[in-house]
C-alpha cells in the first residue's frame, strides 16, 4: 500500500474528517443513569480523546432542557447540547454501548444536531421507542461517543 492507495487514501479521509482545518476528532464516555426525583436522568461525560469532561447533571426531566442536556417528551432522544462540546459538532463518527447495566436490548440512532450529539433510543426486538428515565431504573448505560467538531 504506496501513495495513491484508494484503502489509505479513505482512511486518512476519515482520520482527518473533510479535511476542513480546524477540524478536531474526540471521544468521549457518556454515562446515562437514574436521577434523583422520579422519571429523569442523571449523565456526565468523561474525556477519552480530545473531549469534553461535564459533571453531572442530576434529574434530567422528559421534554426539558437541563443545563447542558435536553431529553424528549417521551424519553427516547437524548442530547447533549453544544454548551457541553468544545467546538460544534458537524458528525458522529462512532457511538457504542460498552456498558448496559438495564439489561434491556436496545440499539440506538446517533447524529449530529444543531452542534450537539443526538441520541434516540429503540428496543432492539421491536423497533419501538423506550423511555431511558425507566430503563435507566434497572441499571444505568454507559456509551463511548466519537465525534468531530469545527472550532
Amino acid at each position: 500500500m504506496g501513495k495513491g492507495d484508494p484503502i489509505l487514501e479513505k482512511a486518512a479521509k476519515v482520520l482527518l474528517g473533510d479535511g476542513t482545518n480546524g477540524r478536531i476528532l474526540r471521544q468521549i464516555q457518556m454515562d446515562i443513569a437514574n436521577g434523583t426525583n422520579a422519571a429523569t436522568l442523571t449523565c456526565n461525560t468523561i474525556d477519552q480523546w480530545n473531549g469534553n469532561a461535564n459533571n453531572y447533571t442530576n434529574n434530567i426531566a422528559k421534554g426539558a432542557t437541563t443545563g447542558i442536556w435536553t431529553l424528549s417528551a417521551d424519553g427516547s432522544t437524548l442530547t447533549l447540547e453544544s454548551g457541553g462540546l468544545s467546538g460544534n459538532c458537524i458528525a458522529v463518527i462512532a457511538a457504542n454501548i460498552w456498558k448496559n447495566e438495564s439489561t434491556a436490548n436496545i440499539v440506538f440512532l446517533y447524529m449530529a444536531y444543531f452542534n450537539g450529539i443526538f441520541l434516540q433510543f429503540f428496543n432492539a426486538t421491536t423497533g419501538a421507542v423506550v423511555d431511558l428515565t425507566t430503563l435507566v431504573n434497572t441499571g444505568s448505560i454507559k456509551l463511548v461517543v466519537t465525534y468531530l467538531t469545527a472550532t
